[in-house]
């Protein structure tokens, strides 16, 4: 059963994102469909703005949150789904 499904009305999700390790470049997050790609090591970034939109939620929120992290390009990406009406 999905989320949707199961009637939850917001999904929210932090994951860390940065310069792709696998690309050298940062993830470039859109309402289309593409690949997770690898941040480091065994960390992926996800394109959750297309995921929420193939589920049936809508993105509301989404923020790149800066952290005291060593690694400079290391950031949160925080986001809030709602579901479509």
């Amino acid at each position: 059963m999905s989320a949707a499904q199961a009637g939850f009305s917001f999904i929210f999700g932090n994951e860390q994102i940065g310069i792709s390790r696998e690309s050298g470049l940062p993830y470039v997050f859109s309402f289309s469909d593409q690949p997770s790609e690898i941040y480091r090591k065994n960390m992926f970034m996800h394109n959750y703005p297309a995921i929420l939109k193939h589920a049936g939620y809508e993105t509301v929120y989404v923020e790149a949150i800066q952290t005291g992290h060593p690694d400079p390009d290391y950031r949160i990406l925080s986001f809030i789904g709602r579901l479509k009406k």
